[in-house]
């Protein structure tokens, strides 16, 4: 059975190489032909102090760590924009999505910033707001959360 191997440190949003390999079969960079068993002492060697190791992985395994990774660098909570602004990234490209539920009226962008994360917009009653996040997030959550930040914003005020 062919599996997918990797090269990973823990933390990382990426991985530094990857191959397949059969049961029992030798793992090497496809690129170069490195053994992995050496790369993965190259980069340790070099690793600075209190540093993660590197592993070689299963690239399943490593899938879901990659996406938590992405999630905690690349997230943001939601922040109030101006109109230009909502409008400006709604004209720039056309939304991937866009639907208004309970009340927001809600977009996100068709380019990605990493994985399935990418720039979401909400607008409620006069106030706009962008948040980074995955496209995971439903739209009913991502109302509920807008609903949270306006309410937050308008006692503000």
């Amino acid at each position: 059975m062919t599996t997918h191997y990797c090269i990973y440190q823990t933390g990382k949003a990426n991985i530094e190489t990857a191959c397949f390999a059969e049961d029992g079969e030798v793992l090497k960079s496809p690129y170069s032909g490195e053994l992995f068993d050496d790369m993965l002492k190259e980069l340790n060697a070099k690793l600075e102090d209190g540093s993660p190791e590197y592993q070689i992985l299963k690239l399943d395994d490593v899938t879901p760590l990659i996406e938590a990774a992405q999630e905690a660098k690349y997230c943001s909570d939601w922040s109030e924009i101006s109109e230009d602004d909502w409008y400006e990234n709604l004209e720039v490209l056309p939304p991937e999505k866009w639907e208004t539920v309970r009340g927001v009226n809600i977009f996100r962008m068709c380019e990605y910033l990493t994985g399935n994360i990418t720039a979401h917009f909400a607008k409620l009653n006069g106030k706009f707001f962008t948040r980074n996040c995955s496209t995971r997030e439903t739209y009913e959550e991502l109302a509920e959360q807008v609903a949270a930040k306006w309410f937050e914003t308008d006692n503000k005020a």
